[in-house]
C-alpha cells in the first residue's frame, strides 16, 4: 500500500476555464475532482445533450468562443471557382471579342455558382500587379492558343 496523499485541488475562481483546468488536473494526478468541479461539468455536458448538439461546447460551458477566421477548405474552392470563371471570361473574350459585360452574363448563366455577373465583372477589372486579372488571363489565353496548348 503507497503512503501516497490524496489531495483534491479547488479551482481558483468559478470561471469555466478554471473548472475545466481543475478537472483536468484531477484526472492527471489520479485525485477525484471536487464535487463543484464535477457539478459544473455534468452541467454543461446535460445542457449540451438537451440541445442536441445545436449549440458549441463553447457555449454549453459557458465560454466565449475564440473568432473564427472561417473554413480555409471553403475559402479556397471559393477562390478557385471565381478564378475558372475569370479564366472562362478571358477565353470568350479573346474566342469571341466579347465585352467584359457580356462575357460575364454568359460565364454567370452557364452555372449555378451564385456568383453574380457584377461579382465577375468588377473581379476582371481589379488591379493586380499593375495589370488587371483579365487582362492577366487574356494574356495567357493567346499565348497558350499561340502555342496550341488551348484550343477555343
Amino acid at each position: 500500500m503507497s503512503n501516497r496523499r490524496v489531495v483534491s485541488y479547488k479551482p481558483v475562481d468559478d470561471s469555466p476555464f478554471e473548472y475545466l483546468k481543475h478537472f483536468s488536473q484531477s484526472v492527471f494526478r489520479g485525485t477525484p475532482p471536487s464535487e463543484q468541479t464535477m457539478l459544473f461539468i455534468a452541467n454543461a455536458i446535460h445542457r449540451y445533450i438537451a440541445e442536441k448538439g445545436r449549440i458549441s461546447l463553447d457555449e454549453a460551458f459557458s465560454m466565449k468562443s475564440k473568432r473564427s477566421e472561417g473554413n480555409p477548405a471553403a475559402q479556397d474552392a471559393k477562390r478557385n471557382l471565381l478564378n475558372s470563371k475569370l479564366f472562362d471570361m478571358a477565353c470568350l473574350r479573346v474566342a469571341e471579342n466579347m465585352s467584359i459585360q457580356d462575357a460575364a452574363q454568359r460565364v454567370s448563366r452557364c452555372d449555378n455558382s451564385g456568383i453574380k455577373p457584377s461579382q465577375l465583372d468588377s473581379a476582371y477589372r481589379r488591379k493586380h500587379e499593375g495589370e488587371s486579372i483579365g487582362y492577366f488571363y487574356e494574356k495567357r489565353v493567346s499565348a497558350g492558343r499561340r502555342k496550341g496548348e488551348i484550343k477555343l
